[in-house]
């Protein structure tokens, strides 16, 4: 299948020489800046480092470039790339056909469904034994408890000299009912 986008890529190959030849030509520059001005450097009596630091900045230059162009090529690359597989894709979704699943995978569906079907009424049923296990203690329970005719609660507050509450007692009082028989 052929690019929409061909022009885009020779672009980005061109990025991929031309950074290549940069750093090439930075390396060569960076020796000869060293060598060149080492020499000059000797003739003028100058201290032997001089070379070498103005090469430092043409090699730093040289590598930035091949960066910059190293990294427009592949960015192209990869958009190109991309458009490219996206279209790949859209030309084989075309093609695909929806098929009913086969009657095996339907059956294990409507088994799995039974099954869970069973688990929810035992389930369901458990449910309903627990509750009428705890209605019987309810009841069980208040038949046990003697009845109240009235709770009476009363506060009773201690104070200071000045008015101010020290102490804070709650008393609650507790009537039974007492049954005809136990009179």
């Amino acid at each position: 299948m052929k690019s929409r986008y061909s022009t885009l890529r020779s672009i980005g190959t061109l990025a991929l020489v031309a950074a290549w030849i940069i750093l090439i030509l930075g390396v060569i520059g960076a020796f000869a800046t060293w060598f060149g001005l080492g020499g000059l450097a000797r003739d003028l009596e100058l201290p032997g480092s001089v070379g070498f630091a103005a090469a430092i900045p043409v090699l730093l230059g040289g590598i930035f470039g091949f960066l910059q162009f190293y990294i427009l090529g592949k960015v192209l690359h990869l958009l190109v790339d991309g458009d490219d597989t996206q279209q790949e894709i859209l030309a084989a979704t075309k093609n695909i056909s929806i098929e009913p699943a086969p009657d095996s995978a339907a059956l294990e569906i409507s088994g799995e469904l039974k099954r869970q079907s069973k688990l929810i009424a035992s389930t369901l049923e458990s449910t309903e034994e627990i509750k009428t296990q705890v209605a019987d203690l309810d009841t069980k329970v208040e038949a046990a408890v003697a009845p109240v005719d009235e709770v009476t609660t009363v506060v009773v507050e201690t104070l200071d000299k000045d008015g101010e509450v020290i102490e804070t007692d709650v008393v609650t009082e507790i009537i039974e009912a007492l049954d005809d028989d136990t009179k």
